[in-house]
């Protein structure tokens, strides 16, 4: 058996794209500086962020490879404008639930209050989608095993050969072959 294992270097995207998504899903929070009744102004400003990070994953689309699965960066992308959907849907609940029935003071302090468990919520996310992709680019902290229960060490290439396909030697030395 033949195991390896190749590594892309991370920084590019990091910097590039991964840092850019992060600042523009974190702009989204900006909307609680725009008074609540203002739908108009703090839905435009959150349907251009997500259209604008809708078109970066379309840019990134065209210089990455097509796969038929989700990458780490797919995910990444994914759930930034997924928080930032769900931005778009809290600002609609605040406009029209409860700037008609509650007094504009009571309205800015659940709006404040909902948009601090979202940003808490946003750090967190971030928190555990840093962990995963640091799991996936340093594989070798880990040891793998196939489901004969052989070891395979994800940090460099490694031949084994598996106990029933050894040497007749090894087999004999093995106890094996016992006559």
């Amino acid at each position: 058996m033949v195991y390896s294992v190749s590594r892309r270097e991370y920084s590019y995207y990091l910097y590039n794209i991964v840092f850019m998504v992060v600042m523009l899903c974190s702009m989204t929070f900006g909307v609680v500086c725009i008074p609540p009744d203002d739908l108009g102004d703090r839905s435009s400003m959150v349907l251009t962020i997500i259209l604008t990070c809708v078109a970066l994953k379309l840019t990134i689309a065209e210089c990455t490879p097509k796969i038929p699965y989700l990458t780490i960066m797919d995910k990444f992308l994914v759930s930034q404008m997924g928080i930032i959907y769900v931005m778009f849907c809290m600002n609609c609940f605040v406009a029209r639930v409860l700037v008609p029935r509650y007094p504009s003071e009571t309205v800015q302090n659940i709006d404040d209050f909902l948009s601090a468990i979202w940003m808490s919520l946003f750090i967190a996310g971030l928190g555990y989608g840093a962990k995963q992709a640091y799991d996936a680019s340093f594989p070798e902290k880990y040891a793998l095993s196939d489901e004969a229960g052989f070891m395979i060490k994800a940090s460099a290439l490694d031949v084994r050969v598996p106990e029933p396909y050894a040497s007749p030697a090894a087999q004999k030395n093995s106890g094996m072959f016992e006559s």
